[in-house]
């Protein structure tokens, strides 16, 4: 049972990384120009679509 209940923590973690990963791309693909400072905030707030 705990090894189920692990694997599905890991993929859900997995898909939440690749979902957010893309976004990202997507995010900084229409903004160009955005300071490096800035990349890491945009990247660990929450997105609400």
């Amino acid at each position: 049972m705990e090894f189920f209940l692990f694997v599905g923590i890991v993929v859900f973690l997995i898909l939440l990384n690749v979902k957010q990963k893309n976004h990202v791309d997507h995010h900084l693909k229409n903004q160009r120009a955005l300071p490096p400072s800035k990349q890491p905030l945009s990247i660990r707030r929450p997105i609400k679509t």
